[in-house]
Order: C-alpha cells, then structure tokens, then sequence
C-alpha cells in the first residue's frame, strides 16, 4: 500500500520536531507586564482652579503590602519580634510607624498593614519569625496607594471623610480605617505639609479617583508622575 502524500508529510515534520533540540526552541518574552487601576484616569498635569498647585496627587507604585493579623493573645509577642526585624514596633493603636523605607499601619485590633519596597524584604524576615504569631496575606496589587499633599490637602480630604482631620487631633503618624465616598479606606498622614497616603481596593480605585479630584477641584491640583 502507498501511503498519502498528506501521511509522508505527516510523518516528516513528525521527524523534523523529533529531531529539533529542545534547547534550542526560542522563549517568548512575557506579553503581560503590570498596569494601574489608575492608568487610564491619571494624567499628569494642573487641573482645577487656575494658578497655583495647592494639593499634589499622586500614586505610590511598585510597593508590596501585606495584612498582619495577630494569634490570639500573641500581639505584644508578635510587634516585639516585628522591632526586633525592622527596628520600630506595630502600632497598637490608631498610627502609622516607618523606619526607613518599610512601614506598618494599625488597621484595627491586633492586625496591620505592612507596606515595603518588595515583596522579598518583609517575606524572608517574616518567615524567620514563624507562624504562630501572626497570619500574614500578601496584598500587593489589590490595593491602590494615593499619596495627598499641600497647604490645602486637609481642606479637600475633610470632604470626603466622616472623621476628625483637624490637627489637633489627626496629625503626622496619625492612621484611620474609615469610609470616603462609599469606599472602605486606609487613611493615614505621613508630614506636617501636611501629606497623607491612602489605600484603597483596585476594583473602586478609578470611582474613588473620581470623587477624589472633585473635592480639590475648586483649590487647583497637580496630578504628578507616578512615585515608587
């Protein structure tokens, strides 16, 4: 029986890939890099009232963030080994502590956000520490974190927020899990310009976004190039 032309050449290129080594077969370049939820909205520039940039917005970008929620009745155990790693303590009460470029943000009761320049800084002390004291979640690119600032960032965030943000009482190293136009939110202020950095879930970043840069529409605002 003669087989079909299309059986030889079956057969052949069966041949060909047999013989083609595996090493040599080329690696195709990732096609999927990381992108804002804010990449479509913000767009550097002045917006608002003409004239001066009385508030800067920006993003924080290319940071990892992580939830700490402490084993029951291991909290003082868990922020002594936490200083031991890091050099600074978890706040136990509403605050925001950093030592250099790692900082950690009471979020309620015994339980924390962590934020660092990447993954692998807070993971390999981390680890070191155990499991018993804590159960740690890596949030890193669910949550977007917008950084506020200038003589009238106050101004705009009272606006939004159901809290105090008077001085007095809500001032550098100040943190406060609230709600702003429907949103849940980390909120915390890291300056006397006074400056504040809030994170807020990816899924409602742009609708937050939105409600943001209405409130500091009437002061005029910058939208500057994202930071890490």
């Amino acid at each position: 029986m003669i087989p079909s032309g299309m059986a030889m050449l079956s057969s052949k290129s069966a041949r060909r890939a047999a013989m083609t080594p595996r090493e040599s077969l080329p690696v195709p370049e990732p096609l999927l890099a990381p992108r804002s939820a804010l990449a479509s909205v913000m767009i550097p520039g002045h917006y608002g009232a003409p004239g001066k940039d009385n508030v800067t917005l920006s993003e924080c970008r290319g940071l990892a963030l992580f939830s700490i929620a402490a084993s029951a009745g291991k909290a003082a155990e868990l922020s002594a080994a936490i200083e031991r790693a890091f050099g600074v303590p978890l706040p136990m009460q509403p605050a925001h502590i950093a030592n250099g470029s790692i900082s950690f943000i009471w979020s309620g009761p015994d339980s924390w956000l962590a934020i660092c320049p990447s993954t692998n800084v807070f993971g390999s002390r981390i680890e070191a520490m155990g499991s018993s004291l804590a159960a740690i979640t890596d949030l890193t690119g669910s949550q977007v974190i917008i950084r506020i600032s200038g003589p009238r960032a106050r101004d705009g965030l009272m606006k939004l927020v159901p809290i105090d943000l008077d001085e007095s009482v809500f001032r550098t190293g100040s943190a406060a899990v609230t709600v702003a136009s429907h949103v849940r939110i980390h909120l915390w202020q890291i300056d006397d310009t006074p400056a504040y950095e809030i994170a807020c879930p990816r899924s409602y970043a742009v609708s937050f976004w939105h409600s943001l840069t209405a409130a500091f529409e009437e002061y005029g605002y910058r939208i500057a190039e994202r930071s890490a």
